[in-house]
């Protein structure tokens, strides 16, 4: 039991409607207005493309792929992810301009960010074939 949660809402993956793959990105748009539930959700986006950038690099190690070609574009993945994230950043921006935020920016910055994973995961997925 979790504390502070309703034994009703309960469940291992802490909403009734998960969302898994690329899809995470469509639904960082949706709670763009920057409230404490997109914070959540970027944190775990951010944590997931540091465990992927570690992925490529024991792939590369085992000798799986080339590490070279992979690990800078998951690297960059990784460090877009955590601006989006970036707590401060959201939390001034919050605080500051409120209802004002300039969520076009946000939205584009996210936009970006699938693209970027799509364009590498689609070179990657053709490279391990």
């Amino acid at each position: 039991m979790i504390e502070g949660i309703p034994a009703e809402e309960q469940c291992l993956h802490g909403s009734r409607e998960p969302i898994f793959g690329m899809g995470i990105y469509r639904k960082l748009i949706e709670l763009a207005d920057l409230d404490f539930q997109y914070l959540r959700a970027a944190h775990m986006l951010y944590e997931h493309k540091v465990l992927m950038t570690k992925r490529i690099r024991y792939l590369s190690d085992l000798g799986y792929i080339n590490g070279m070609l992979f690990e800078d574009p998951f690297k960059e993945i990784e460090l877009k992810a955590n601006v989006i994230r970036n707590r401060n950043y959201i939390l001034k921006n919050m605080i500051n301009q409120g209802e004002n935020f300039n969520t076009l920016r946000l939205i584009s910055m996210i936009d970006d960010l699938s693209q970027t994973e799509m364009e590498h995961l689609e070179k990657f997925f053709r490279a391990i074939k």
